[in-house]
C-alpha cells in the first residue's frame, strides 16, 4: 500500500510542476491537458471545467464563482 501512495504522489508532483505546453497538445494556450512520464509510465491528464452542480459545462470556465474544475490523472496504458 506505502508503494501506491508514493506512486499517487509522484504523478501528482510531475503533474503539479509539468510545464511542457506545445501546439499540439495545447493549441489555444488552455493548459488544461498533459501528457508526461512519471518513473517510465505514461500519465495523461485532463482538466474539465463543469457548472456547479457538476451536471453541465460551466458557461464561463474563467470565473471560479460559477466553475467548479476537475482534474483527471490517468496512466496512458489505462486509456
Amino acid at each position: 500500500m506505502a508503494q501506491e501512495f508514493e506512486k499517487i504522489g509522484a504523478v501528482g508532483a510531475a503533474v503539479a510542476a509539468f510545464d511542457g505546453w506545445n501546439e499540439g497538445d495545447d493549441p489555444y494556450g488552455e493548459h488544461d491537458f498533459g501528457k508526461l512520464d512519471v518513473n517510465g509510465e505514461a500519465v495523461i491528464w485532463k482538466i474539465d471545467y463543469y457548472s456547479l452542480d457538476e451536471m453541465h459545462g460551466s458557461d464561463h470556465p474563467e470565473d471560479p464563482a460559477v466553475t467548479v474544475r476537475i482534474l483527471t490523472l490517468m496512466f496512458a496504458e489505462d486509456y
